[in-house]
């Protein structure tokens, strides 16, 4: 078969990397480069991703297609650190004794939210779509706690959409982030960070697939027996972008699916803004969610600086267009 992939992010590389030893395939790509929102910026012989990223111990399937890329050895675990900046305060909320310090819960607060993270890891998320993260948060735990804990971190997310977003969103990501200890998060991460994932699938899929690099996919058409892209007849084609954005209108049948767009911000600084916390959540009035930091080794100019990835939400349209691209 002669296949198109539309979009050259991890889940288009991957569809290449598994397609193209039996098949004829053509992976388009808008952009200079490959890897989508875990491409990275160069800085002289230096690499960082353009946004943050970590994974997590059920990603299972990520594992094995870096153990067939054999880079399996360059995943390392480290101590993912939390909290909250709050009425002009960074609160770490790590270890008990940290979380029993946190003024804005009172006690009672805090064992039902604890109860509630021991729960999520073995609910059924199902019926929970039918129901508001808000509504559900207030049910099991009260008032309190959504406003001081989950509302922010909604908020941070999703601005004004944070009241649409339903249970079963909220319930899966408790579970997914409670591989936990008492200092921390468990994280794992790519030594030379994800674009060692990104080289090592490019390299493979350019053995056997055709990349256009800043060749996007401008027209889509269906015909009697297969499909055209850009003027190229195709068997199959699989879309790997938002579906909004893919052309010809061929999915116009389907119903609508709102988007929302993010903002973040990479900015390199000679010390520490977060007090030695990786994921710091605004509660405070800001205009970004949360502030991602952590340290890394630049090139002699900047040694031992620190990396900080902001992230800005639809309340800060004064920050829009201020991202770099590579």
């Amino acid at each position: 078969m002669r296949i198109c992939i539309i979009g050259g992010g991890l889940t288009g590389l991957t569809a290449a990397y598994h397609l193209g030893r039996k098949h004829e395939v053509d992976l388009y790509e808008k952009r200079s480069c490959l890897g989508g929102c875990i491409s990275s910026y160069e800085i002289g012989d230096y690499r960082i991703e353009e946004f943050y990223h970590h994974c997590f111990a059920g990603d299972s399937r990520l594992f094995s297609l870096m153990d067939s890329l054999r880079i399996a050895d360059r995943l390392e675990w480290l101590r993912g650190t939390s909290g909250y900046y709050a009425d002009g305060t960074v609160y770490p909320l790590n270890s008990p004794g940290e979380i029993l310090r946190y003024p804005l819960l009172t006690i009672p607060d805090k064992i039902r939210l604890a109860l509630l993270t021991m729960r999520a890891r073995k609910m059924d998320s199902t019926p929970l779509d039918r129901i508001t993260a808000r509504d559900f948060v207030v049910r099991e735990v009260g008032e309190r706690v959504y406003r001081s804990f989950f509302e922010p971190l909604l908020t941070s997310k999703f601005g004004d959409r944070r009241d649409d977003i339903s249970a079963a969103w909220l319930v899966s990501r408790i579970a997914i982030r409670s591989n936990r200890g008492l200092s921390g998060e468990r994280l794992g991460y790519l030594k030379g960070g994800f674009f060692t994932l990104i080289e090592a699938l490019s390299d493979e899929v350019g053995r056997h697939c055709v990349i256009r690099l800043q060749d996007p996919a401008t027209s889509l058409s269906r015909e009697p027996y297969g499909w055209r892209v850009n003027g190229q007849r195709y068997d199959a084609v699989i879309s790997t972008i938002p579906p909004h954005t893919v052309p010809g209108g061929v999915l116009s049948d389907l119903p609508g699916i709102p988007y929302q767009g993010a903002a973040c911000m990479l900015i390199s600084l000679d010390h520490d803004v977060t007090s030695g916390i990786y994921w710091l959540n605004m509660k405070d009035p800001a205009p970004y969610g949360a502030v991602v930091a952590q340290p890394t080794s630049f090139p002699s100019s900047a040694t031992g600086s620190t990396s900080c990835t902001w992230l800005p939400t639809s309340r800060t349209p004064s920050l829009q267009g201020k991202t770099r691209r590579c």
